[in-house]
């Protein structure tokens, strides 16, 4: 079992890799880049920016690693791709040593929790090798867990204040949420250990918080504004995460939302939900005290999102580790649930190398010609040509990052170069002085530019 547990999630892991690099970059993984990208070059690594512009909105840690990651893999989407599969095998192994602390009773576990968390389809298929902070951000709270557990069953101070130096860690990859999960995780912990307390420990968890603090002042005081940063953030996180007052936007979404979770988590979710509507009440009563202490934990950080109807399914990928310890134990309760999880896992490992191989292209196609359209530009111009880019929404950004590339530095918007006789835009510009040159279509309504700014404006 522990073997075959193994080498399947090995394969879960292998099966991400067929036309990795060959993907465009999808979503907002260019703007990772991007920001990344301008690090590397300009040597500001404090500082965020987008296009040149101070970028507000995000921490840099998941930049720092793709930065990292280059000094290893020269620029392209493996570059950043592969902070996202170092984080995922971190994640996998974080998952078996919680695993080891909450279900000591059935050692399996911790063998067969990474491999749920892995064949998770949202994982499988998508965000464990895209360049998202989530998956990142996800073996990192999973560490909190781990260290918050340990330091409530052990009375452990220093497994408390680590947990607390983790969050400032988090912080750094996701901003305020990160000081939610902390807190909610602490209070549903509170809850199944509150008999085992005392006044010592109580006050070592507000040293914790304290000591969260101390990583993310350190950072955001080299900023350059580090009062327009930390408002940023803050907006940031209520715009994202907040109640909606039209009632049937709420809910829709709260009827919609944990169905789309239901999704992500196949195929283990439907198992459980037949282990767990066959014999409810058994089910349930077996779980042990810390297992049931981990679904208070996702219960309290999952409310957050079920009443805020712009939530995305991924904002909630770092419940999943707890998750997948979970299935895991209801799985392993029937040998026959065990055969059915494992055959349905192995089938996936042929769906998603398939996918790779054949799938992968063929979205390419549907997707539009992000790097021909870059390549295609770079041939118009000359090397001694000054470029600037106002892409700032939608994958539309990616050809900008993919002429940094080729252009070996980073482009910047028109405001911060004057000397531009070149422009790429996503919308059309109609100013005196500029001329379109070249429109391309890149899928439904979306649109690359480039104009060319004529010599007699560029001379005045």
């Amino acid at each position: 079992m522990k073997l075959l547990a193994i080498m399947l999630a090995l394969a879960c892991f292998i099966s991400m890799l067929p036309n990795i690099n060959d993907y465009q970059f999808r979503g907002e993984e260019a703007l990772r880049t991007i920001v990344a990208y301008e690090m590397s070059k300009s040597g500001n690594l404090a500082q965020p920016s987008f296009l040149g512009e101070p970028y507000y909105s995000k921490p840099p840690l998941f930049n720092w690693f793709i930065l990292l990651s280059s000094e290893l893999i020269p620029w392209s989407e493996l570059t950043a791709r592969a902070v996202t599969l170092t984080s995922l095998l971190l994640t996998l192994l974080a998952i078996y040593a919680l695993s080891r602390v909450v279900a000591e009773d059935k050692p399996e576990v911790a063998f067969v929790a990474p491999l749920v968390f892995i064949s998770f389809s949202d994982v499988l298929f998508w965000y464990g090798y895209l360049a998202e902070i989530d998956v990142t951000l996800t073996m990192v709270n999973t560490l909190v867990v781990l260290t918050l557990i340990k330091g409530f069953k052990s009375s452990s101070y220093t497994y408390l204040c680590l947990s607390g130096l983790l969050t400032g860690v988090s912080f750094l990859l996701k901003g305020i949420p990160s000081y939610a999960f902390w807190f909610l995780s602490s209070v549903a912990l509170i809850l199944f250990y509150r008999r085992e307390m005392n006044v010592k420990f109580y006050a070592s968890l507000v040293v914790a918080g304290l000591l969260s603090l101390i990583i993310p002042l350190l950072w955001i005081l080299q900023t350059k504004d580090p009062q327009i940063y930390a408002f940023t953030l803050l907006r940031e996180t209520f715009s994202k995460v907040k109640g909606d007052s039209n009632f049937l936007d709420f809910f829709t979404h709260a009827l919609s939302y944990p169905l789309l979770n239901l999704k992500q988590l196949l195929p283990a979710s439907l198992i459980v939900l037949y282990a767990v509507f066959k014999d409810r009440s058994s089910t349930i009563h077996e779980l042990p005290r810390d297992l049931k202490a981990l679904l208070l934990i996702c219960l309290l950080n999952y409310l957050p999102y079920i009443v805020s109807a712009g939530s995305r399914g991924r904002y909630v990928l770092p419940l999943f580790p707890m998750l997948a310890i979970v299935f895991a134990y209801i799985i392993l309760q029937s040998r026959k649930l065990t055969r059915v999880f494992l055959a349905s896992v192995a089938l996936l490992v042929v769906l998603r190398f398939a996918f790779g191989v054949w799938g992968l292209p063929l979205l390419e196609k549907q997707r539009g010609p992000l790097k021909e359209t870059a390549y295609t530009i770079n041939s118009l111009m000359k090397p001694e040509d000054v470029l600037a880019c106002e892409c700032r929404s939608d994958e539309r950004k990616a050809v900008c990052l993919y002429l940094d590339f080729l252009r070996d530095d980073f482009i910047k918007t028109r405001r911060l170069t004057p000397d531009w006789n070149y422009l790429i835009a996503c919308v059309p510009v109609k100013e005196q002085g500029i001329k379109e040159i070249l429109k391309v279509h890149i899928r439904k309504n979306q649109y690359v530019y480039l104009y060319l700014r004529e010599f007699q404006d560029l001379k005045r």
